[in-house]
């Protein structure tokens, strides 16, 4: 089944996933919480607690060991696969690709090339397009795509080409240069303007601070939940890596009358 009217509410209820950590796999603790539409939540926690394998289950690679996702009050398990991979946006920690062409990549999703050329624009890749052998007809073969930054900005890419309303992200700023973070930042800046529904799986500070919630998992006492802001401050965006201190207001000095 599909949803008619998708506004971006995910709710796990005793979510129980199996989790990677160093001593071989272990269940994790029974998760739940709603993930209210239009908020931006980062999920944190060491290496090795789940937070790849909460984000591979959330993008629906996996199925839970026990408990409900709900998708807007729906179990995840009953919506059509073709509908909810069109409603969602999953950006992994190291994106692959298959060996096809920048464009049909692209092209399988029903994405027209104005709206394509825009994704690459903002996605910061037109420079490395406009330069590629055979344009956006290259293949992701080409050692061109080989490195982490690049395919990163591919996956990013894909996302913005899509009127996604939930997006998925898993550590999307580690390994890059601090032009390409930037990138990163401000299309999130702008996911969070449009009331996209936001489920970022990081330990970047200056995306943590931009979060509405902070959740942290596999802490000695569970799962520990930080409200950064109120809900109707929203609009406020705070993913700012180079926030400057704010000048006090100086004191208008009224003239003398003669």
């Amino acid at each position: 089944r599909s949803i008619k009217e998708f506004s971006g509410n995910v709710e796990l209820t005793q979510v129980i996933f199996q989790q990677s950590a160093r001593m071989g796999q272990v269940a994790s603790n029974p998760i739940s919480y709603y993930f209210l539409a239009g908020t931006t939540t980062v999920i944190t926690g060491a290496n090795g607690v789940g937070k790849t394998s909460l984000y591979e289950l959330l993008c629906g690679s996996h199925i839970p060991q026990s408990g409900v996702i709900l998708i807007d009050g729906v179990d995840r398990q009953q919506l059509s696969f073709d509908w909810w991979s069109t409603q969602v946006g999953c950006l992994s920690q190291d994106p692959q690709f298959l060996n096809e062409t920048f464009y049909n990549s692209f092209n399988a999703n029903g994405v027209d090339e104005d709206t394509m050329s825009l994704a690459i624009f903002h996605a910061g890749l037109k420079p490395l397009v406009d330069n590629l052998p055979s344009g956006i007809h290259t293949s992701f073969a080409d050692n061109k795509f080989s490195s982490l930054k690049i395919r990163k900005q591919v996956a990013l890419a894909h996302i913005l080409s899509r009127p996604s309303q939930l997006i998925l992200m898993d550590e999307p700023t580690a390994g890059l240069d601090s032009q390409t973070a930037m990138i990163f930042y401000n299309q999130m800046n702008q996911m969070i303007a449009q009331k996209r529904t936001l489920i970022i799986f990081s330990t970047d500070p200056v995306v943590m601070k931009g979060a509405d919630t902070v959740i942290s998992i596999g802490t000695s006492q569970g799962m520990l939940v930080t409200k950064n802001r109120r809900q109707h401050e929203q609009k406020d965006v705070a993913i700012k890596p180079d926030e400057k201190k704010a000048q006090p207001t100086k004191k208008k000095t009224k003239k003398a009358k003669h």
